[in-house]
């Protein structure tokens, strides 16, 4: 088999079933080969910088980036126009967790920078960790969060004040998961063993048991109520285990492959699960059918959240995201994102918010499901972006590189509008 392009080929990608391959040529072009024939069954003009590679996100849809610091996502049966552009977006988000009131990311230098939601985004380091930071959660309630890091530390700050509560050192091994509630602290690490303390206001601790199964635990939640935590395995099993004694309970037994969040609702009536394995159940606590099943055709579920009584939002690979209702009535669809997102958290009165693959916090609005902001970081400073106003929020104006596609010309890029993050009424 030969196939003859135009010009010299810079990168080839195959299709996740192999029947397809995307070649780009120094022209900037990018050529549609039939893996078994050899044939060309399309080529367009793709970026004005020369492109750096492609990415097959399912059969039908391609993502393509360029020396331009320009990722553009592609339509295969209608490459005409782009489906959507990502333009020289540059941030360096790597974890978030967010409520009522706080945002909390962090960066790819170990930082943790705390943002205020309804106060202008009001920022501020909290800390720098010692090694890459690799579990990050909330206790807002308290004013608190937790990280893991890469070097077996757990530490927990007061985010009104950055001080430092708890500063334990479990592990030399990597700090999987994290939760926290009032004065309760679990965290797995990758050799299989499960933490759990118990803490005073003063952060001393007063109780610490170890629970250790064959696999590692790569999922952590606290019962509102109940005197447990539940753990997520990667093997696919969740355990019960007793917050004072350190021992199992019981288990759920359903997922096939890694649990990648689960969590439960406040009256301890309804468990949620997400997995590797394309599903995310909804474990029923009342009921003697206690499980539903919602499957992500494009791969895995990061996690969901309750919003309100019953519904479920859940987030995962290429973009998709489920709002839920178990009983009959049909919840406002959510609007679907172009990248793999994150697992959602609340995020206001009004939104929540998931990380992307770009490092970008997603925001979506819950009443219309529609996606109104889209948040990167430049530096330690907020940069947001309003989608339905087409303006960027930024406390160090200046050029930021968002652009739109004008519908009616795909030829035309708009550039949004500058103003200060002060003048940003959000509503969230």
């Amino acid at each position: 088999m030969q196939t003859n392009p135009s010009a010299m080929i810079v990168s080839l990608s195959v299709s996740p079933s192999g029947a397809l391959a995307a070649a780009t040529t120094f022209d900037n072009n990018i050529v549609l080969i039939n893996t078994q024939s050899g044939a060309i069954l399309k080529s367009f003009s793709a970026h004005e910088y020369i492109i750096a590679g492609t990415l097959f996100k399912n059969e039908n849809e391609l993502l393509s980036y360029s020396f331009g610091n320009n990722l553009i996502i592609w339509d295969l049966n209608n490459t005409e126009r782009p489906k959507n552009i990502f333009s020289g977006v540059q941030s360096n988000i790597e974890l978030i967790a967010s409520g009522r009131k706080w945002l909390v990311c962090t960066n790819d230098k170990n930082e943790i920078i705390s943002f205020e939601i309804n106060k202008n985004f009001a920022s501020k380091r909290l800390s720098v960790a010692p090694a890459k930071i690799t579990s990050l959660e909330l206790d807002e309630a308290n004013d608190r969060l937790v990280f893991g890091t890469a070097n077996g530390l757990v530490k927990v700050l007061d985010i009104s004040t950055g001080q430092t509560v708890i500063e334990e050192k479990l592990s030399s091994a990597d700090i999987l998961s994290t939760a926290i509630k009032d004065y309760i602290l679990a965290a797995s690490t990758d050799e299989g063993k499960l933490y759990i303390s118990k803490f005073t206001a003063t952060g001393k601790l007063t109780s610490n048991n170890v629970f250790k199964q064959k696999g590692n635990f790569s999922s952590l939640c606290i019962a509102p109520n109940s005197n447990l935590v539940a753990a997520g395995s990667e093997e696919g099993i969740i355990y019960f285990v007793d917050i004072d004694t350190g021992e199992k309970t019981g288990t759920l037994v359903g997922h096939s492959m890694k649990v990648n969040h689960c969590r439960f609702d406040l009256q301890e009536e309804i468990f949620l699960s997400a997995s590797d394995d394309n599903t995310l159940r909804y474990w029923s606590t009342t009921e003697n059918l206690n499980f539903k099943t919602m499957i992500n055709e494009f791969g895995y579920w990061s996690g969901s959240i309750l919003l309100g009584e019953s519904n479920v939002v859940a987030a995962g690979e290429s973009g998709k995201i489920l709002n839920f209702r178990p009983s009959k009535e049909t919840p406002i669809p959510f609007e679907e994102h172009s990248l793999s997102l994150s697992k959602p958290f609340l995020f206001g009165k009004n939104h929540i918010a998931a990380k992307d693959d770009a490092q970008q916090i997603v925001v979506w609005n819950t009443t219309t499901g529609k996606i109104d902001f889209i948040i990167i970081l430049n530096g330690d400073e907020p940069v947001v972006l309003s989608v339905e106003n087409r303006t960027v929020y930024t406390k160090n104006g200046g050029e930021q590189n968002f652009l739109f596609i004008n519908e009616g010309d795909f030829n035309e890029i708009i550039k949004p509008q500058i103003k200060n993050v002060s003048d940003l009424k959000s509503g969230f």
